[in-house]
């Protein structure tokens, strides 16, 4: 009795996870399709319309970063560099975007293993690895690219000498490594799995 109860506990579970992780795999997309929509703008709008739709709430805006925050300008920005920081904006946004979606879609994946009863499947361990491998990544690119942005924008707009220090979440970091070690660990354990059906 116990045993289906927690079937069903674990097939809501799934069914959950199965839903939140394709909203967020939509949620990746229309970014992913902003950020290109953004990169097109960038390149064909016209530089003065740039330029008015940046000063339209007024000439100041804010640029904040994880330790230091900027005033800037509108009126003092050319238009040429106006247009270069969009687009590289743009490309950056759309590269952590696309380790995002990689890394949803391992996620995917692996509950659509779960949903059919292969969680130990060599499939599954496969896509374990690869999410590890993104996780690792996406802790490594996030804070560099964030850095590669705020260094492009200083120094397109001169807005001072700022010193600009490499930051990586460590802590995703370290669970990317956790999630490599359990792909291993599930490998391991489908192998013994093998090895005892074989004696039978």
């Amino acid at each position: 009795m116990n045993q289906a109860k927690d079937f069903i506990v674990f097939e809501k579970t799934i069914k959950l996870f199965q839903g939140l992780f394709n909203i967020f795999y939509w949620v990746v997309l229309i970014g992913m399709f902003l950020a290109l929509c953004g990169m097109v703008a960038g390149i064909f709008v016209p530089l003065h319309t740039l330029q008015d739709i940046l000063t339209a709430k007024g000439t100041n805006f804010y640029v904040t970063f994880s330790h230091s925050s900027y005033k800037i300008d509108a009126n003092h920005i050319q238009n040429i560099k106006l247009r270069t920081l969009i687009i590289n904006a743009c490309i950056l946004y759309e590269l952590i975007l696309a380790v995002l979606l990689f890394i949803i879609m391992q996620l995917k994946r692996i509950v659509h293993f779960a949903r059919n009863k292969q969680p130990f499947s060599k499939s599954c361990i496969k896509h374990i690895r690869y999410l590890a491998y993104g996780v690792i990544i996406y802790s490594l690119t996030s804070g560099l690219l964030g850095n590669i942005w705020e260094l492009l924008l200083v120094r397109t707009l001169q807005l001072s000498k700022t010193v600009i220090s490499l930051n990586f979440n460590f802590g995703m970091m370290i669970v990317g490594f956790l999630i490599l070690f359990l792909s291993h660990i599930f490998k391991y354990g489908a192998y013994l799995q093998e090895e005892y059906d074989s004696t039978l």
